[in-house]
């Protein structure tokens, strides 16, 4: 058995080539829309989808219900609620005077007490 080298099978296989008309293939198409298997799993179980938040942080809340939040933290449920949404002013007999009473999150950096004082 005579063994070729690795020169003559290139040899070969460039004179091949070039010899040989190749067919010649269509340009590749991109792929478009979503891939198929996108709804289910690898075993064919539809993919549970992700629930969205409807929260919002305190800040993107609206202005009446961050009065009325604020205000929960001092006085009762029904006075803030006729304070923000009545137009009543709060007398000083109606807020909380024990500390350990009052929510912690009045230390919040976030939070501008000073809003309050417009109502």
């Amino acid at each position: 058995m005579e063994s070729i080298t690795s020169e003559d099978f290139s040899q070969l296989l460039l004179t091949n080539l070039q010899t040989e008309n190749l067919p010649h293939l269509p340009p590749r198409v991109p792929k478009r829309g979503q891939p198929k298997g996108k709804d289910k799993t690898v075993i064919g179980v539809p993919k549970k989808r992700k629930l969205t938040s409807k929260l919002l942080p305190f800040e993107e809340l609206p202005v009446n219900i961050r009065y009325y939040e604020m205000l929960r933290w001092f006085v009762d449920d029904g006075i803030a609620k006729t304070a923000v949404y009545e137009n009543k002013s709060v007398h000083e007999k109606n807020f909380e005077i024990i500390p350990e009473r009052v929510s912690n999150v009045i230390m919040d950096k976030a939070i501008a007490i000073d809003e309050i004082k417009l109502l």
